[in-house]
């Protein structure tokens, strides 16, 4: 119980730091850094949901590898597409 309440609580303060990054980054269309910061925040919330909440944390190793390049591969594709779209500038 305790590691749910953790991770729980862990996912409380990310959600905050999202928030955060977004009202101290920019969350205006054209700024990139707090448009990534929300999104790379959220890829580590998927991860941390995937691991606790899914029981990923004992499954073989190649699960890990596999729902790590997933998510990764996600964030990426997802700040990708948002400078390719014009709504981000990376600098």
């Amino acid at each position: 119980m305790r590691r749910i309440v953790m991770t729980w609580a862990g996912l409380v303060v990310l959600t905050g730091a999202s928030m955060t990054a977004a009202l101290a980054l920019g969350p205006l269309p054209g700024s990139g850094v707090g448009a990534g910061a929300v999104i790379t925040i959220a890829g580590f919330k998927a991860w941390i949901v995937l691991q606790e909440f899914l029981d990923l944390r004992r499954a073989p190793r190649f699960w890990k590898g596999v729902f790590l390049l997933y998510v990764g591969g996600l964030v990426l594709a997802i700040i990708t597409a948002a400078a390719l779209s014009g709504m981000v500038r990376l600098r």
